[in-house]
């Protein structure tokens, strides 16, 4: 029992600094992080789009995201709502952590409200959910002298839609700083930089920039459109596409791509249109990594944990406050600064349990009962820990 003890707190201390002291003001919030992207299950939804203007462009467009995806690892089912609901039958919906939509057109008017209350646990429970071009028009629509709205909807857009321009103006597309870090990737795109195309800019009641959790991926300006008449409510910026970090989930909006500019964009345009697409996909998909800011793995961007990605806690300190490699005897401690219960123990080199305390909150530990220098390993355990953690460390 005592060797294999040894064995365990051997292998668990190597992977730590011996004699360094543990600090909060050190913590530095860049713990590793891992793309959940190829590793979510994705479902990809049309329905209900008006065939008038949309005939064309909607079955090209969402094969070519299929396409994108499955290129980049994603593993996706699609759906043709307007066929079947039964995509969105809790069984369903279990199935998946990422579901996109693109041309959902007024769903709410074939939702019932059982359905979108549904939609809405499913999303609250750490999942990702985007929309593509006309299902921001779901949210609030007059039909026959009834009004339809869908509120969640509507607060997880973060303004509700409000119209289009002119179909087929062409105009910038800018990527804004506010997503730049979270959709692209910096090196190789920059905030301000600038793409043009042709296409149906929609508008919004309000501006969403600055509304909690939100980042602006894409932007225009009115004032660069010649002959366009914008009935904009916004001002001069002009959001095109923005994700969100809300109610539970993330969600992303994009406004663009009536036309079939997706798949015929080549060069530098289609670098652009394609990275948008996959960062996007990306950051619905979410990271696993430490959520918890107690530990130094510990990453902001981190949306699920896996068990044992917060290892080692920021909260205790093991050593001497000089951070020397050895520890003198009597500069030997253990500190906690957090509540909640906590235990102690330190075991010598054949796995003896040489000194132990227990206790609850704030408090520092020394051990006078250890008089003999030389190598010992400590084991920490607090109420909120799934696992020990030890650490070697050598008492001079």
């Amino acid at each position: 029992m005592r060797k294999a003890l040894s064995r365990h707190l051997f292998t668990a201390a190597a992977l730590a600094v011996a004699g360094l002291a543990l600090s909060a003001t050190n913590v530095r919030a860049d713990g590793p992080v891992t793309s959940r992207m190829t590793t979510a299950k994705f479902a990809l939804m049309k329905g209900w789009w008006s065939t008038s203007d949309h005939g064309t462009s909607t079955p090209i467009n969402f094969n070519y995201m299929r396409s994108l995806m499955i290129a980049n690892g994603i593993t996706v089912d699609t759906f043709n709502l307007q066929t079947s609901q039964a995509p969105l039958t809790q069984v369903n919906l279990d199935k998946y952590d990422v579901i996109v939509w693109y041309n959902v057109y007024r769903m709410y008017e074939h939702f019932d409200s059982t359905t979108g209350n549904r939609i809405q646990r499913w999303y609250e429970g750490n999942k990702g959910l985007a929309c593509f071009h006309q299902c921001v028009r779901s949210s609030s629509y007059t039909s026959g002298g009834k009004t339809i709205g869908w509120d969640w909807w509507v607060n997880m857009m973060g303004k509700d839609y409000n119209t289009y321009a002119n179909t087929g103006a062409t105009g910038p597309v800018r990527i804004d700083a506010e997503a730049l870090g979270t959709v692209y990737d910096s090196t190789k795109f920059t905030a301000g930089q600038t793409f043009s195309w042709s296409d149906e800019w929609y508008t919004y009641l309000a501006n969403p920039r600055g509304l909690p959790g939100t980042k602006m991926l894409w932007t225009t300006s009115d004032s660069s459109f010649k002959g366009v008449t914008f009935n904009s409510t916004m001002g001069n910026d002009h959001p095109l596409a923005w994700v969100r970090n809300y109610g539970g989930g993330r969600f992303s909006l994009n406004g663009m791509f009536h036309t079939t500019v997706m798949s015929t964009a080549t060069g530098n345009l289609k670098a652009f249109i394609d990275s948008g697409l996959v960062g996007t996909y990306r950051f619905l998909a979410g990271y696993d990594g430490c959520k918890d800011p107690n530990y130094t793995e510990y990453n902001p961007k981190a949306t699920h944990q896996p068990n044992g990605a917060c290892a080692t806690p920021t909260f205790i300190r093991v050593g001497s406050a000089n951070g020397s490699k050895g520890v003198r005897l009597d500069e030997f401690k253990v500190v906690f600064s957090q509540p909640g219960s906590h235990q102690v123990e330190v075991f010598n080199t054949q796995g003896a349990l040489v000194a132990s305390r227990r206790g609850d909150g704030n408090g520092e530990y020394r051990f006078d009962e250890i008089r003999q220098p030389g190598i010992y390993y400590v084991r920490v355990l607090t109420a909120d820990m799934q696992r020990p953690y030890s650490r070697k460390i050598i008492l001079l």
